[in-house]
């Protein structure tokens, strides 16, 4: 049996279930991102893969959520809210590492609604991600 690195956190985190099945999806790497759909077959131009937030890199699942400029242009104004913007992530970080590394830093009180704030951020994120990908 395997176990999904921050599964037990992401299913006590205090979101509509539809965000939980979402980041599940994400931490898995089955979001459909360019880079999936070039991957799949569902997408031709190879030009596509970009992402759609920045046009810098492809459009992976930790890019779009954690590393595109646009994207931790957002975490940087949510975090900055909580007086948290040094937690923002790299350019290079991975969702899933950024996340559980960077709440094992935060005090245990907060760390739910720590929780709570990554996927409602990352869900918004893939909503606008879809926005501009299918309703331009």
């Amino acid at each position: 049996m395997t176990t999904l690195a921050g599964a037990k956190q992401l299913w006590k985190a205090a979101v509509p279930p539809k965000v939980k099945f979402f980041f599940w999806q994400a931490l898995h790497g089955r979001l459909w991102t360019a880079e999936r759909r070039k991957r799949h077959g569902h997408q031709q131009d190879e030009a596509c893969r970009a992402c759609v937030l920045c046009d810098q890199l492809d459009e992976t699942t930790d890019h779009l959520l954690a590393s595109c400029v646009f994207t931790r242009e957002v975490w940087h104004s949510q975090l900055r809210r909580v007086g948290r913007q040094q937690l923002v992530p790299l350019g290079d970080s991975c969702l899933s590492d950024w996340w559980l590394h960077t709440r094992a830093s935060i005090p245990k009180e907060f760390r739910r609604s720590f929780d709570s704030l990554v996927l409602l951020v990352s869900w918004n994120v893939w909503k606008e991600q879809n926005r501009r990908t299918f309703e331009n």
